[in-house]
């Protein structure tokens, strides 16, 4: 399993990489303010989108994206779609992978994704509850901070849940201070039996830098009515407010941030993706009998070695407990009865490598009628088991969302996670820090959803950067990934060859000898190519005279008091950003060049969680992930003065927080890239669209 090492402004977690605002490489003519024509406007929408379907689109009731929470209540299957805010209902359980949903809620018809904060909208749902075939049924609306809930089983498209119940503002920018009783936030995981009700709270706040330390509230009864019900904390006049908790769990702060919810009714399982103080951070918290007091300890805490992700399943009519979130090799896992121990190993584990699990934040398992059902996030699609597995070589019968069991609708669709762009001004090109793979257009993309005329795949590891200058086109891993052995940096000096799928004639792994650790950002113009790289005794910048080939010796190598990381031209400057922004002068480059600094200054506007920041004719962007848009400035020297931004994008105003994957909105925005007619904008891991934003 990856484990990734990311490095921001300000922060120490990046996601991905900046290109070079000028189009991924740089002239030698130095730019001004003045360079690009027009401009934009704070709100503006989107006009076009790679990396998806095409706004508010989502190809149909089979292509998902990113599939989550899967439920059955015996008759029917629940699937969570989450990254097209909705849910998926099939009346019967599906026998075959062109088997559709009869229903879904969250959208009024099967082929849109907007976001919605009505009763009958959804913002990234995760997990679904149906306590019987009467219902109710319950959705985990995490990103709107609230649990719908429908008294009876929904049987329209469309529906609006019966009422919610609503945690902390989703409007407020404001991080909760204390685990409460009374509130809640970014509910990941919900479960019911009709009677009793059990929620995480995933965190103390989801927009700025996520403030781990979160809880689960259980009930004993259910809170009803009608509309929405806000929280006892955050009372609003003419709602009404649902019952406190009757307990909490914090584990007493060894809980980092739970997830989903495992349950028989009797032992209760919570998923923690950052848990305090274990093994692995990854993993399950386990009661073994249902907590019947505040603070109750865990009996202990289960996980993997390796852990990618936590463990979350459900338990099958004969006492058997079907897991999925283990290793990528082995991710399902089965006990007969539930572990008595932390190291109580499992009955049987799955062979799941041969047919390309990916699991993902998000996997959970569903048993009825003979069938084990398991979403597979990054797989785009459900596993369909029948009969329930036993023996550790069984594969699935078939896959709901795929056409067969080697096919990745996300591949097929051209999505990418963690996306990373470039350009040398006429061609286009998306990598990805997840997928192992580059897309590239022959010709800049004028309209969403363009198949790309190459997709290349061949011995890449997840990228850091990747640049585009005239012909040529250069690729960096940063050797940071487990299992790797150092960075490397690939290079086609014809882009013919890219085309026609062909190997790069360069692979750098070394420099003098010395293997490349860390590398963490490239760039080039018709004079230099620059490496950023990361070493265990410090941060270089490398420059070469040209491009260099596989044996070929730096010009420099600048020491940097500073964590290297991405690279960006602009004329005749070479901005890097790092724990500070940095700003090279190449007409004074030298080996004893001191960078100056860029801080921007304090401002309510900024959330302070800042990513990738570029320059692009004399202009200054910087993408703000916590508040989930991207400020620019037609001048850099404006940005120094600590004026305010220009232009707001992503976002209607100052007072817009929340992510939605709209036209007119952003979500966890990460890595931007210019190439003179739009701004590109590449979201992160719970989104993934590329958006193209034309200068008016």
């Amino acid at each position: 399993m990856r484990k990734f090492l990311f490095i921001g402004i300000h922060i120490t977690a990046l996601s991905g990489l900046i290109l070079a605002g000028c189009g991924g490489g740089g002239s030698d003519e130095s730019d001004s303010g003045d360079a690009n024509t027009g401009w934009y406007t704070t709100g503006q929408p989107g006009d076009l989108m790679l990396s998806g379907i095409g706004f508010n689109q989502t190809g149909g009731p089979l292509l998902f994206n990113h599939p989550k929470g899967v439920e059955t209540d015996g008759t029917r299957l629940y699937l969570v779609d989450g990254n097209n805010n909705r849910v998926l209902i099939w009346n019967t359980l599906p026998d075959g992978a062109n088997d559709e949903p009869d229903v879904v809620l969250g959208q009024l018809t099967f082929e849109t994704n907007e976001a919605g904060t009505g009763l009958d909208g959804m913002n990234w749902p995760m997990s679904i509850c149906v306590a019987s075939q009467a219902g109710p049924l319950l959705v985990a609306d995490t990103y709107n901070n609230r649990i719908l809930v429908w008294n009876e089983i929904p049987t329209e498209s469309g529906q609006a849940a019966d009422y919610a119940i609503e945690g902390h503002d989703r409007d407020s920018n404001q991080p909760m201070s204390e685990s409460t009783k009374g509130n809640f936030v970014w509910p990941w995981g919900v479960w019911s039996d009709g009677t009793r009700l059990v929620i995480t709270s995933t965190a103390k706040s989801i927009y700025g830098g996520i403030s781990f330390g979160g809880w689960t509230l259980i009930w004993d009864e259910l809170p009803t009515g009608y509309g929405a019900l806000k929280s006892p904390d955050e009372p609003a006049a003419g709602h009404d407010t649902w019952a406190e908790a009757d307990r909490i769990l914090t584990g007493n702060g060894k809980i980092g941030t739970p997830r989903t919810i495992t349950t028989d009714g009797d032992t209760l399982m919570i998923g923690d993706h950052n848990a305090v103080g274990q093994s692995e951070s990854h993993g399950t918290w386990v009661w073994k009998s249902w907590p019947t007091q505040d603070e109750q300890e865990p009996d202990y805490f289960l996980t993997t070695e390796n852990a990618g992700h936590w463990l979350q399943g459900d338990y099958a009519f004969d006492g058997r407990l079907i897991m999925t979130g283990g290793s990528r090799n082995e991710a399902i896992l089965i006990w007969n009865e539930t572990p008595a121990a932390a190291d109580t190993p499992p009955d049987i584990a799955l062979k799941t490598y041969p047919y390309g699990y990916r699991g993902g934040d998000g996997v959970d398992t569903a048993i009825a009628g003979g069938k084990l059902f398991v979403s597979d996030p990054n797989g785009n699609r459900v596993l369909v088991y029948q009969p329930i597995p036993g023996y550790a070589s069984q594969e699935p019968a078939f896959a709901i969302g795929a056409p067969d069991l080697e096919t990745n609708t996300l591949d097929t669709n051209y999505f990418v996670t963690n996306p990373i762009m470039a350009s040398n001004g006429e061609s286009f090109f998306l990598a990805s820090n997840y997928d192992c793979k580059i897309l590239g257009w022959k010709q800049t993309p004028a309209d969403s959803g363009v198949a790309p005329d190459m997709q290349y795949s061949e011995n890449l590891e997840a990228a850091t950067q990747i640049v585009a200058h005239g012909n040529t086109l250069a690729f960096s891993r940063g050797g940071q990934l487990t299992g790797t052995n150092g960075g490397e940096i690939h290079i086609w000096t014809q882009l013919d060859d890219f085309w026609n799928g062909m190997e790069p004639d360069t692979v750098m792994t070394s420099l003098n000898g010395v293997a490349l650790e860390q590398v963490m950002g490239i760039a080039m113009n018709d004079q230099y190519f620059f490496v950023s790289e990361v070493t265990s005794y410090g941060s270089l910048l490398h420059v070469f005279e040209g491009v260099p080939g596989d044996a070929a010796t730096p010009k420099w190598s600048i020491p940097l008091n500073y964590s290297a990381t991405q690279l960006c031209l602009d004329g005749s400057t070479l901005f890097m950003n790092s724990d500070q922004m940095l700003l090279f002068d190449l007409e004074t480059l030298s080996e004893s060049s001191v960078p100056d600094t860029i801080t921007l200054g304090d401002s309510e506007l900024f959330s302070g969680n800042f990513k990738q920041a570029i320059l692009a004719g004399g202009s200054f962007y910087i993408a703000d992930f916590g508040y989930h848009r991207v400020y620019a400035w037609k001048s850099l020297h404006d940005a120094m003065a600590g004026l305010e931004p220009d232009t707001i994008i992503g976002a209607t105003g100052a007072d817009d927080f929340q992510p939605e994957v709209d036209q007119d909105s952003l979500f966890w925005p990460t890595n931007l890239m210019h190439d003179g007619e739009r701004l590109w904008v590449g979201e992160y891991k719970f989104s993934g669209r590329v958006i193209g934003y034309e200068m008016k």
